[in-house]
């Protein structure tokens, strides 16, 4: 017997349908927002963003609340590795909320 398909989350879909526009906005708020932003290359500020998106997705897929128990490694591990990079390229704390912020005001 095959897997059911998971249910459509139609938030989940359309973030998966402008991935890439949702990514290109985000960047550029950031960059008009925080003057640190302004002198980071744009592979650096991009390095964990798109994979972060993509935990985003899968979360918002996942309808059991035991499945989002079990998957919620992967979604803090993101966050962590987002954070990681963000520390390594000199942004601190503040610049990561704003730019966590940032992108929910984008989505």
């Amino acid at each position: 017997m095959a897997p059911e398909a998971p249910p459509s989350n139609a938030f989940a879909d359309l973030l998966e349908r402008e991935h890439d526009r949702v990514i290109q906005r985000w960047t550029e708020r950031v960059v008009r927002t925080e003057a640190r932003a302004q002198a980071v290359s744009a592979p650096a500020l991009l390095d964990s963003v798109p994979e972060f998106v993509r935990h985003v997705i899968a979360a918002l897929r996942r309808q059991a609340p035991e499945a989002i128990h079990d998957h919620a490694p992967d979604a803090a591990g993101a966050a962590r590795a987002h954070g990681s990079q963000r520390y390594r390229i000199g942004f601190d704390l503040r610049i990561v909320v704003i730019e966590y912020n940032l992108l929910r005001e984008v989505l």
